[in-house]
């Protein structure tokens, strides 16, 4: 049986008023459809829906797109955005939302066939990229946890989390996402240029965040894996990282050079199916801005001292500066761009002011320049 698109906006006009008088600042949200029929919808629009609620929502599973087809699909992605855009256009003025209120991929053993807990992270961490640089107001994922112990259980195995809470890939791929991209907005389309052996499946994504850096997420449609070079339009932009998808840290091994006109070049990065996440900052975000452990306001060197700050990249180094005595830890881990865990071991250094210094590989320095007093300790 088709669905009655009259039938169906006549109980929303008796709805919406009810809810109103309930609660005057609700967000009345159509019903989600599941896939998309455009027929269905248009007929919506001919008989008013737009007049009785705030957004629009649909179920973009991949497969309602294509029969059997699984994979995130990212430009027919896109394409229907823009259409759903111009269909309110037409029928409305009223600035009405679009919302992704379901998507997903089971993890099941069972049919429809289900996908690897990889698949699923790699499918999840691109439809969030993708929809992150389009006009759409929100994004729900279904969903948090697999409902049932059963592998083949196709509507039970959904989860961010398996049924004994444990975090699958895609859960630790979406907190990456909100950590790394969580204030971001769509950047310029000249932001960066990008070549590789194959351009026509390459996508690439970039959003500026709200302290100036550039992020770029790049990745494969058809997951051959591709060897890709950045070039950053911006000259200012340094420090660039590289972050792993899965455990939010700042990865080792991105070459880097910068051409004869200062133009940096992030050179033959891999690029499969599973989202490459780079990140460059203007030189105001390269920063020192703390260092523990502090106690009683004196800085005590020891075992487990951390650096925290914006910008490090891996390889960076760190130096104390007291006077004209320099200090270095026998061991320096970047952990992330915003965490260096650093081993100074024990000395007797005496008190005064000191500064704290972080060297980055491409020679860019910051330094936290501390009032606190150095605690004298012992070898």
């Amino acid at each position: 049986m088709w669905p009655d698109a009259n039938a169906y906006v006549s109980l929303v006009k008796e709805t919406t008023p009810v809810i109103r008088s309930v609660d005057p600042s609700a967000t009345i949200v159509m019903g989600g459809v599941a896939g998309l029929d455009p027929n269905f919808l248009d007929a919506c629009f001919k008989a008013g829906v737009a007049d009785y609620v705030d957004a629009i929502a649909y179920h973009p599973y991949p497969e309602t797109f294509q029969f059997l087809n699984y994979e995130p699909q990212e430009s027919n992605c896109r394409y229907i955005v823009d259409w759903l855009h111009s269909l309110m256009a037409a029928y409305t003025s009223k600035p009405l939302q679009l919302w992704i209120t379901e998507f997903g991929w089971t993890t099941c053993s069972g049919t429809p066939p289900g996908v690897s807990e990889a698949t699923q992270a790699s499918y999840l961490l691109r439809t969030l990229v993708n929809y992150a640089g389009l006009p759409v107001d929100k994004v729900f994922y279904y969903n948090l946890y697999d409902e049932s112990y059963d592998p083949a259980a196709q509507e039970a195995n959904y989860g961010l989390l398996a049924n004994d809470f444990r975090k699958k890939p895609a859960y630790s791929c979406f907190a990456t996402f909100e950590r790394v991209l969580g204030d971001a907005v769509p950047a310029g389309a000249g932001s960066a240029s990008f070549t590789c052996t194959n351009p026509g499946t390459l996508e690439s994504h970039c959003f500026e965040l709200a302290d100036g850096s550039l992020v770029i997420a790049l990745w494969k449609s058809d997951a051959v894996v591709d060897s890709v070079t950045v070039k950053v339009a911006d000259k200012e932009f340094g420090s660039p990282q590289m972050v792993d998808p899965i455990s939010g840290e700042t990865l080792s091994g991105l070459s880097f050079t910068r051409d004869a006109d200062g133009t940096l070049s992030l050179n033959s990065i891999p690029v499969g199916g599973m989202p490459a996440l780079l990140k460059v900052m203007p030189p105001s975000r390269f920063a020192v801005t703390d260092v523990s452990p502090d106690q009683s306001n004196q800085l005590t060197l020891m075992v487990g001292t951390q650096v925290t700050g914006s910008g490090f990249m891996p390889g960076a180094r760190v130096r104390l500066e007291i006077g004209d005595r320099v200090l270095r830890p026998y061991n320096a881990t970047v952990v992330t761009g915003e965490r260096i865990d650093c081993n100074f071991g024990f000395f007797l250094v005496g008190t005064g002011d000191y500064d704290l210094v972080v060297r980055n590989p491409d020679g860019s320095e910051a330094r936290l320049n501390s009032a606190f007093k150095i605690k004298p300790l012992w070898w």
